[in-house]
């Protein structure tokens, strides 16, 4: 069966999207064709999918797709989905500056405010239980000594964002080679059964962290909404008396608020990039292939 896939290319702080609608091809199967299109060689090339719709209890859906075809939540995601929402008509728009609307996604129902040149979202109150990640731990995953190969270890906190990440502290950012290698062994470690994201953080400052992203089912991103937000949980918790950060990744700038109830609340940017039309064929094994 062919396929006419419409979509537009967005990205925010350098983690970018293809985002769809849902009602243009509604019985397509997404995340069996995700791993095609997020292909940067052979593909269409992104950090993952974004598939929007208008339900009933929310006025957006959002679901997102990892390039391996994994169902999963994205902050920087969740700004570009309201950002495309309102810009394409999804939402009406009725002239009131600094929006708000609800979008029911992965994590539960967030809410997104639109500004002229940006977004804030708020991601919910973060998570340290281990069910919530999960992690096969009876406790919590605070300063955590995690034995990797070759006996090495990396101290690590892990956390759920609506997405789970280890948060480890450094001196200095690492190389290439110990950046995929400890990464890569974090992520699959048997500690984490869903697998997990690694956020490499150096402090700069009390409110300030600069990070080097390796993401779950991708690999490194150039920014990462819900690491970001992990990466401030964590600065909050060993800083009560901090309440907004500025979390500095290769893609950008991502701002993070806590409120007095805990959720945290992130700005940043949505950026359009292209639109474009691309046709797949679905075979007869359940792949895919352009036309």
């Amino acid at each position: 069966m062919l396929y006419e896939i419409r979509f537009t290319k967005m990205q925010g702080v350098g983690n970018d999207f293809i985002v769809l609608e849902d009602s243009r091809n509604p019985d397509l199967n997404w995340s069996s064709v995700a791993t095609k299109l997020c292909d940067r060689r052979f593909g269409i090339g992104s950090d993952g999918i974004l598939i929007l719709s208008r339900p009933k209890s929310a006025d957006l859906r959002m679901i997102m797709l990892n390039p391996d075809g994994t169902y999963d939540f994205c902050g920087n995601g969740l700004r570009c989905s309201a950002r495309y929402a309102l810009e394409r008509g999804l939402l009406s728009k009725n002239g009131e500056k600094d929006r708000c609307i609800s979008i029911d996604t992965k994590a539960g129902v967030r809410r997104a405010i639109l500004h002229d040149s940006d977004v804030t979202v708020g991601m919910s109150t973060p998570s340290f239980h281990p069910k919530a990640i999960p992690a096969l731990s009876s406790e919590e995953i605070l300063d955590y000594p995690l034995e990797l190969q070759d006996g090495e270890r990396l101290t690590i906190s892990a956390v759920s964002t609506g997405s789970a990440h280890a948060i480890t502290f450094t001196d200095s950012l690492p190389d290439d080679d110990s950046f995929q290698k400890i990464s890569s062994q974090v992520e699959n470690h048997p500690l984490f059964p869903e697998r997990i994201s690694l956020m490499w953080v150096k402090m700069e400052g009390k409110n300030h962290a600069r990070i080097r992203i390796w993401e779950r089912g991708v690999g490194e991103t150039l920014g990462c909404g819900t690491g970001a937000c992990a990466v401030a949980a964590e600065m909050f918790r060993k800083n009560p008396d901090c309440n907004e950060v500025c979390v500095s990744s290769k893609g950008g700038d991502l701002y993070i608020q806590q409120m007095g109830n805990g959720e945290l609340m992130m700005r940043g940017p949505a950026e359009f990039v292209y639109d474009g039309i691309c046709h797949l064929k679905l075979l007869s094994d359940g792949s895919a292939s352009f036309t």
